[in-house]
């Protein structure tokens, strides 16, 4: 365990988590100390690298002498390492999202998906992150397993597990929470050895951006194949695939987009190292804001691309962005496209031409093309191809991100460039004028 200067913990917020453990569920959970072995106790603390503020000192005397009762089982030493366990522990969701390699807006969300973790349940519970490509479902799941694994007797971080084969992923399984290596002969052999050797550890696994229901089946299985208290966590763009792989509908946290103020301030860290638009660059900065619309992997591209560039150089960046899309960005959002069917294909080719349509219109028109609506527009959906809103004046729409309208527009485009009659759709008036 690190020390405590690594987590930035002073005595202030000691304080303020030992009442949240003294006292928070009515029962003593650390003993009485006397004034002198308190010192003892903080001048420990403060050599193990915690700074100590005189003001905070009386507090946590207060504090501790106000407990009724001794626990003549505990040492000073063990209430120590409590102390430390739990400020690690319960301090690293407090510290500032900015100062941790430009994550904004993260502790807000991690917040969000520990609520669906319930730790304080002793059952075994799979939780699912959903969203689109480049939301950011992969890096919450990765800050999420840096701050909580300390919990856990094992853990692992299963990434891009669509890329890997599954006896490769039950290896890497074994290995990190074994730390030995396991004969793994096929996918079944693997999934007989993750059942017998993991049913009575707490473990804590990530499967990060799952697109097939057996890979994780052959992984993860289902809760008995691990102890009580263990977390699976599973991150993928298809919520239907999360409901059939043992996880809840009240259990899939569903990814949120950035807003325009944590927007503004990301880009503004990849681009010019600070939180906040270099004087003369808020203009483009505010028209890539509006590019991206709150997709945090757009505005990472673009930050890091523009970084050092000049004001002329921004300018022509932003005119090309209006033509073509970064390949970077086109390609994470290409993933759930080229995973679909041909007909579904067809269908989010036809969707996308729509801004913001009723839904009941929608539905009425794809009929007339013998597009099953009512089975595809759930599909999009589940796939994060699509949203639904609701409106008080307009009923509900369909709605798309910005980005994967450009996408879908790129996609016809490029059936036939120099030809638009060649197409097999056209939303542009110039197009259709053309043709």
């Amino acid at each position: 365990m690190g020390t405590l200067q690594e987590h930035s913990i002073n005595m202030k917020q000691l304080s303020m988590l030992m009442k949240k453990r003294l006292f928070g569920n009515g029962e003593m959970l650390l003993p009485k100390l006397p004034i002198f072995q308190l010192f003892s106790s903080v001048s420990s603390i403060s050599n193990a690298g915690m700074a100590v503020r005189p003001d905070y000192k009386l507090d946590l005397c207060v504090l501790i002498n106000k407990t009724s009762s001794w626990l003549n089982s505990r040492e000073e030493a063990d209430v120590i390492t409590e102390i430390v366990k739990v400020i690690a522990r319960e301090s690293k969701t407090t510290y500032s999202s900015c100062t941790i390699d430009g994550l904004i807006g993260i502790d807000e969300r991690l917040s969000k998906l520990r609520e669906k973790m319930c730790l304080d349940s002793e059952d075994v519970r799979f939780v699912g992150i959903c969203g689109m490509g480049g939301i950011g479902k992969t890096t919450l799941a990765r800050y999420a397993y840096e701050c909580m694994s300390g919990d856990f007797e094992g853990k692992c971080f299963l990434a891009d597990v669509r890329k890997e084969s599954t006896k490769l992923l039950q290896k890497q399984l074994l290995i990190a929470i074994l730390q030995e290596e396991s004969n793994v002969w096929n996918e079944h052999k693997g999934a007989i050895i993750i059942k017998n050797r993991l049913r009575h550890k707490k473990v804590l696994i990530v499967i990060d951006d799952a697109d097939d229901e057996n890979q994780i089946r052959y992984l993860g299985g289902n809760h008995n194949w691990f102890g009580p208290g263990s977390r699976i966590i599973i991150t993928s763009r298809d919520k239907h695939l999360l409901l059939a792989c043992e996880v809840q509908k009240n259990d899939i946290y569903n990814a949120t987009l950035l807003d325009d103020d944590e927007a503004l301030e990301l880009l503004s860290l990849k681009a010019f190292k600070n939180h906040q638009p270099h004087e003369g660059f808020e203009d483009h900065s505010k028209c890539l804001v509006d590019y991206a619309s709150g997709l945090p992997l757009a505005l990472q591209v673009l930050g890091s691309f523009l970084r050092g560039r000049s004001f002329h150089e921004w300018r022509s960046a932003i005119e090309r962005l209006q033509v073509e899309t970064d390949d970077k960005i086109s390609n994470a959002l290409r993933i759930s496209f080229d995973g679909s069917s041909q007909l579904r294909k067809k269908y989010f080719l036809t969707l996308h031409a729509f801004l913001i349509t009723k839904t009941s219109i929608m539905s009425d028109i794809l009929e007339s093309c013998d597009l099953y609506p009512d089975i595809n527009i759930k599909v999009l959906i589940e796939k994060c191809l699509l949203n639904v809103k609701d409106d008080i004046v307009a009923g509900r729409k369909l709605l798309m991100h910005d980005l994967l309208q450009r996408m879908g527009q790129q996609i016809v485009e490029q059936e036939c460039k120099s030809e638009p009659g060649r197409r097999t759709r056209l939303w542009k008036d110039e197009d259709v004028h053309h043709v």
